[in-house]
């Protein structure tokens, strides 16, 4: 193994030996994908903040942040505070209750496109439901996605979510994605070619309107607006996928690109710790999740379970206070992906940090291009490189899941910006000189 992989194994030999032990009883030793990674994940103890400790006593300034979700940082007072007065009442009821008419109220308030909104358990769960919105009123099947975009683990959308995109997926039988197609992101002459090759049987079609597995890489503007335009004239409907981006700006990405979709699907950060998901958008759709109307949107046993409820509450209710905190880090986004590219350059690397606002991802480049598509990171860039420049950077102290992006918090502040630069400086020598 390499230098920085031998440097990893001597800094977490207990997370080493969890691995191991983890082996025999979980499949791959992980509960998510997504959170293994070579030679062996980290074993987190506690989190605070902006940081995260490992079993071995090792502090990380957190750049992953629970899948980008925790936009106040880890264990927020206002969101514990919140859940302790909740909890000797019961963590779940089983039935309605006042608190989901106020979260539901908060996203009403908060997300443009939401007439209504229905609670669900998580993101997954979410865009599938979406997707059976969209077919019940168009009348029509057929979903179209973009290369890269992840919209959770349902058998509907998880197509060309991973490069090569046409690796097939075991256990999915195909005619579950019969009606499933895929366009290109960014690129409106391609999308445009697909989707009017069904255009009579579209249905929807979905999008993160910042990838998030996919890199971090924002839509373009025009993008988005010729997709709304391209749904409206053949009756489909404009979804966004705002799990990740939902509350990350003010009012959500869809207030950044000033675009309103016919429904968005929520998660991660209006959970405020706690797993949630949530389909909303215009009333005339939302109304068919109505039980007299006959299209099942949401079951599970903790849909609007009232714990998550309060600390989805207390996350929205101080984002709406304080407006301020998304200025911050949108600030502090800039300040990270100009500082991070500005140190490979000098040190004779190519390197992009894609994103937008707080989010961020660094891919290495094999030729002078802009990375503008999941494509795009995936041949015309180096995945591996962004690996080994993660890997290298927990073992200087800053955290991201090797080999995808991340996002700040509000509670990431100059003395953490300072740091995450000094170690992607280290980092950068330590690549330079191979």
């Amino acid at each position: 193994m390499r230098d920085y992989t031998d440097t990893y194994k001597k800094r977490t030999p207990k997370s080493g030996a969890l691995h191991q032990r983890a082996l025999a009883i979980l499949p791959g030793g992980i509960n998510h994908n997504i959170r293994f990674y070579p030679p062996y994940p980290i074993y987190v103890q506690r989190a605070q903040g902006p940081r995260i400790w490992d079993v071995d006593g090792n502090e990380y300034i957190d750049l992953w942040m629970v899948h980008l979700s925790a936009i106040l940082g880890h264990a927020h007072p206002a969101v514990i505070e919140a859940l302790e007065e909740q909890a000797p009442n019961a963590l779940h009821y089983g039935l309605v209750h006042e608190r989901m008419l106020d979260l539901g109220e908060l996203v009403c308030e908060m997300v443009p496109c939401a007439e209504m909104v229905r609670f669900c358990g998580s993101g997954t769960e979410a865009t599938h439901y979406a997707a059976r919105l969209a077919r019940a009123y168009t009348g029509k099947r057929v979903i179209a996605k973009v290369e890269g975009g992840w919209h959770g683990g349902n058998d509907v959308l998880q197509v060309a979510w991973t490069y090569p995109y046409d690796r097939p997926l075991s256990g999915v039988i195909p005619d579950a994605q019969r009606y499933t197609v895929v366009i290109p992101f960014n690129d409106l002459e391609g999308t445009e070619s697909v989707l009017a090759k069904h255009q009579e049987d579209l249905a929807a079609v979905i999008i993160e309107p910042v990838l998030g597995a996919g890199g971090c890489i924002p839509a373009d503007r025009e993008y988005l607006l010729r997709l709304g335009e391209i749904t409206e004239r053949y009756g489909s409907l404009l979804i966004f996928d705002e799990v990740i981006t939902g509350f990350r700006f003010p009012h959500c990405a869809q207030g950044l690109y000033d675009i309103k979709p016919d429904l968005t699907t929520l998660g991660k950060t209006l959970g405020g710790g706690l797993p949630i998901g949530a389909i909303c958008g215009r009333g005339e759709i939302m109304e068919l999740a109505t039980p007299s109307k006959g299209t099942f949107i949401g079951g599970g046993t903790f849909s609007g379970n009232v714990s998550t409820m309060t600390t989805g509450i207390a996350t929205l209710t101080y984002l709406k206070e304080h407006p301020s905190l998304y200025e911050r880090i949108a600030l502090a986004g800039d300040t990270l992906r100009r500082g991070i590219d500005g140190v490979f350059t000098d040190h004779g690397i190519r390197a992009q940090t894609t994103g937008t606002g707080s989010m961020l991802a660094t891919h290495f480049p094999l030729e002078d291009i802009e990375v503008k598509s999941n494509r795009d990171a995936a041949e015309r860039c180096d995945p591996a490189k962004t690996s080994e420049y993660n890997i290298r950077l927990i073992n200087h102290g800053v955290f991201f899941i090797p080999g995808h992006g991340g996002a700040i918090s509000g509670v990431h502040g100059e003395r953490e910006m300072q740091q995450i630069l000094h170690a992607a400086e280290i980092v950068a020598t330590e690549m330079s000189e191979g």
